[in-house]
């Protein structure tokens, strides 16, 4: 997973997914978070940094 900035298009991040976080169900993206469900259902803010 990565996030791409729209202004300068440079990586702002990036991780592997794993089976916790981000392999179980789509992204999403509000207010400058990524929102991701892990394997067990608890949902996730990642944010940049």
């Amino acid at each position: 997973m990565f996030t791409v900035s729209v202004a300068d298009e440079t990586v702002r991040w990036s991780t592997e997914p794993t089976d916790d976080i981000g392999t179980h169900g789509g992204l999403a993206l509000a207010d400058g978070l990524v929102y991701a469900i892990r394997a067990d259902g608890t949902l996730v803010a990642l944010e940049d940094g």
